[in-house]
């Protein structure tokens, strides 16, 4: 019987993870993800992003799995740190070639995944699973992994719905608050004070729509973040219902 071994990944093992999620996205998700999007993932750019993951360090963790001389399997996982308790531990990607399904591999990536994650300070995690996918979410229900009651919504009128008569907030990105804006009476905004570059860009508020109050600016200790301030913005003319 071959030796099960879970390992550090590499940069030699680049190839391996485009060809497992190759292979895996188009046995597990075609018809869920569209063909573009399947298509991608054995491209040079991705296969660069996970070079690039492979050799992060830091919070960054890719684990292989292998059986015998196999590469059969891999997993992702980060920690973020944050302030205040708002740190992220995340299982970001999860695959295991459906061929050599069934053979603990899964467990013995999440279990290293996990080791990895407590190493940071990190007592709970979250993955993303689609809920179209059974096998994952079986998956990590019997690893004691819980679904987090989330529900899905295709429209605003479906999002709203599923809110009842509770306050919405809405997070973004970019093109969920363009749809949720016309519906919005009030935005928290923080303006931080540098100017990156960035392809996404949010359209200035209009002052005849928004009234603003502005709270005193913040200049946390210097080299570590941007001065900030917190903005409300209110509608001038309050939405028919509210």
């Amino acid at each position: 019987m071959a030796l099960a071994t879970v390992r550090r990944a590499v940069d030699a093992d680049v190839d391996a993870l485009v060809r497992i999620q190759s292979d895996t996205w188009r046995a597990a998700y075609a018809g869920l993800v569209p063909a573009e999007a399947l298509a991608h993932v054995s491209t040079p750019e991705a296969r660069a992003a996970w070079r690039a993951a492979v050799g992060a360090g830091g919070g960054h963790h890719v684990f292989v799995a292998s059986e015998g001389e196999w590469t059969v399997g891999f997993c992702a996982a980060a920690y973020y740190g944050g302030e205040n308790g708002a740190a992220i531990a995340e299982v970001s990607t999860l695959l295991v070639e459906p061929r050599w399904g069934r053979r603990g591999h899964g467990g013995r990536l999440l279990a290293a995944a996990a080791d990895a994650l407590r190493g940071h300070g990190a007592s709970a995690g979250w993955a993303w699973v689609p809920e179209a996918d059974a096998a994952s979410r079986a998956f990590y229900a019997h690893a004691g992994w819980e679904a987090d009651g989330a529900e899905v919504a295709h429209s605003v009128e479906e999002a709203l719905a599923l809110a009842g008569s509770e306050r919405v907030s809405v997070i973004g990105g970019a093109d969920i608050f363009a749809l949720f804006l016309p519906l919005t009476d009030r935005i928290h905004l923080t303006e931080v004070h540098v100017s990156p570059e960035g392809d996404i860009v949010m359209p200035a508020p209009d002052p005849s729509v928004w009234h603003h109050t502005l709270l005193p600016e913040r200049h946390p200790e210097e080299g570590s973040f941007p001065a900030f301030r917190f903005t409300t913005l209110e509608r001038r003319t309050p939405l028919a219902g509210t």
